[in-house]
C-alpha cells in the first residue's frame, strides 16, 4: 500500500498510475553517481509515498521546474495504490479488472480538489480516472490519422486541457458536481522508453506553467462568417471538403492583427470572389489538399506559401506532423479538433488560426536551424508540383521483388553482425536496447 502524499495547500496534484517498489517500501531515489572506483546509485530511507523512485527524481529535477514548481508546490497520487502482484505492471486499461481496479481504489482514497487546483495526469490510467477519455494507442493499426479523428488516448490528449469528469463516480449526478480542471502529459517512466519524445515532454510542461500563471489557453476567438476583405501579406487558409468528389464545403482563413486574432469561416454556398488584393503569402497545412481551391476562393495562385507540415517534418523528422499534434506544442489555444461534429464553425476556423500561429513559431526554429531551413525551402517545396501532378509511374515487378529479397538480406546481416559486437541478442530496432548499448560502450569502466 501507498498512500496519497496529501498536501490541503497544494495548486497543484500530480495524478500517476500505480506505485513501484520503492515508494511502497519508503525509499527515495537520490541521485546517481561516478566516480573513481565505478558507479551507482544513492537512496535514503522515507515513508510511502508516490514518486520518490527514479520517476519521482526525473518528476523533480527535470519536468516540475519547466513549470515554475517544486515538490513542496504538489501534491502526488496514484490512481492504483498498490502492487498487483507486487509488480510495476497492471492489466490493460480496456480490461474490466483494470478499470474496477482504478475505480474501487479512487472510491476508497480519492479526495475531490478543490476548485483553484490543477490536475496533472501522468499516461493513459490516470487520464481515464479523471476525464473518461480513453481510445488505446495511437499506433495501433486500425487508428485513423488524428487529423481525421481526435485521439481520445493519452497520445492525444497530451499537451492539453481538458474538464474533471472522474469515472469512480457512483452515479451521473456526481458528475455535474466534480469542479475542476485536468492537463494531461506522459509518466515520466514513458521517456525511458521513447526518448525521442522527451523534448515533448519538457514542452508539456512548460505549457503548464503557462496555464498555472494565466497566460494559456486563450480565449477561442470570434468567428466571422462574413466574405473577408482586405487581407494582410499573410494569412493562413484551410478547407473542408467531400474527399471522394472533392466538392467544396467551406474555407476558413485566420491570420493575427496587432496580436489580434482575426477569423473567417466561409461557406461554400457564401463565396463571394471578387476583384481584392492577393495576399502575398498563405500558409498552409498540408498544401497538396488545400491547394486546387486556392484559385476558386482568392483568384488566382499567390506568390509565395508555406506549409507547416512539411517544415515540421523537416525540424522534427521523429515526431507526428498533424494539425492536431503541432497544436499540442504550439497553439495559443486549447484543443479544437474535438469539436468537428459538435461545433463544426469554431472547428473549421480554428484549423486556420493554429496554422497561422504554428508557422509562426516553426519559422523562428528555421531561422535559427539554416540546414533545415535550405531543406524545406529548396527540396520539400519544391517537390509540391510533381507530388499534385501525381504522375504515372510504371514498377517492375520482378527487380522489386529482387530488391525486397535483398534488402532483407542486409537487414539479417546487420542483426547479426550487432549481435556479434554487443555480444548479446540485442534488437537493433529497439531504440531502448541501442541507447543502453551505446551508453555501455561510452561508458568508462
Amino acid at each position: 500500500m501507498c498512500p496519497d502524499d496529501h498536501k490541503p495547500t497544494a495548486r497543484v496534484r500530480i495524478v500517476a498510475q500505480n506505485p513501484g517498489e520503492s515508494e511502497v517500501l519508503g525509499r527515495r531515489f537520490v541521485r546517481w553517481y561516478k566516480g573513481t572506483e565505478g558507479s551507482g546509485e544513492i537512496w535514503e530511507e522515507d515513508v510511502p509515498r508516490p514518486l520518490i523512485g527514479k520517476s519521482g527524481y526525473e518528476l523533480d529535477h527535470k519536468f516540475l521546474p519547466l513549470a515554475g514548481l517544486t515538490r513542496d508546490d504538489v501534491e502526488c497520487c496514484n490512481v492504483v495504490r498498490c502492487r498487483l502482484e507486487n509488480s510495476n505492471d497492471l492489466p490493460p486499461l480496456t480490461t474490466t479488472m483494470a478499470r474496477n481496479m482504478v475505480q474501487h481504489c479512487q472510491r476508497a482514497y480519492w479526495r475531490e480538489p478543490n476548485e483553484s487546483q490543477t490536475m496533472v495526469a501522468l499516461g493513459a490510467y490516470a487520464l481515464w480516472a479523471l476525464t473518461g477519455e480513453y481510445e488505446g494507442d495511437d499506433d495501433d493499426a486500425d487508428a485513423a490519422d488524428d487529423d481525421l479523428r481526435a485521439s481520445k488516448s493519452i497520445d492525444g490528449w497530451r499537451g492539453w486541457l481538458l474538464p474533471y469528469a472522474p469515472t469512480h463516480a457512483l452515479d451521473s449526478s456526481d458528475h455535474g458536481r466534480a469542479v475542476g480542471r485536468v492537463f494531461a502529459t506522459y509518466h515520466p517512466a514513458f521517456a525511458w522508453r521513447a526518448h525521442w519524445l522527451r523534448p515533448v515532454m519538457r514542452m508539456d510542461w512548460m505549457r503548464l506553467g503557462r496555464l498555472l500563471r494565466g497566460t494559456w489557453p486563450e480565449p477561442f476567438p470570434t468567428m466571422s462568417q462574413n466574405n473577408p476583405s482586405p487581407l494582410p501579406a499573410s494569412i493562413a487558409f484551410d478547407t473542408e471538403y467531400n474527399p471522394w468528389t472533392r466538392e467544396l464545403h467551406r474555407y476558413s482563413i485566420g491570420y493575427r492583427h496587432h496580436d489580434d486574432a482575426r477569423v473567417f469561416v466561409i461557406e461554400a454556398g457564401d463565396m463571394i470572389v471578387s476583384p481584392r488584393p492577393m495576399p502575398t503569402n498563405i500558409i498552409m497545412q498540408n498544401a497538396e489538399a488545400d491547394w486546387p481551391y486556392l484559385t476558386s476562393v482568392f483568384g488566382h495562385i499567390p506568390e509565395t506559401w508555406d506549409d507547416t507540415m512539411f517544415a515540421h517534418s523537416v525540424l522534427h523528422g521523429t515526431l507526428r506532423h498533424s494539425l492536431d499534434f503541432m497544436g499540442s506544442l504550439y497553439a495559443r489555444h486549447n484543443r479544437w479538433k474535438h469539436l468537428q461534429q459538435s461545433d463544426p464553425l469554431t472547428y473549421s476556423g480554428m484549423d486556420a488560426l493554429a496554422t497561422y500561429d504554428i508557422w509562426t513559431q516553426l519559422e523562428r526554429e528555421l531561422q535559427r536551424d539554416k540546414s533545415s531551413e535550405l531543406l524545406y525551402r529548396e527540396e520539400l517545396k519544391p517537390l509540391l508540383p510533381h507530388v499534385m501532378a501525381r504522375p504515372s509511374i510504371r514498377l517492375d515487378a520482378l527487380h522489386i521483388a529482387q530488391a525486397a529479397s535483398e534488402l532483407k538480406r542486409e537487414q539479417d546481416e546487420v542483426a547479426l553482425r550487432a549481435q556479434a559486437a554487443a555480444g548479446w541478442p540485442i534488437n537493433v530496432s529497439s531504440a531502448d536496447q541501442l541507447s543502453r548499448w551505446l551508453r555501455l560502450k561510452v561508458t568508462p569502466q
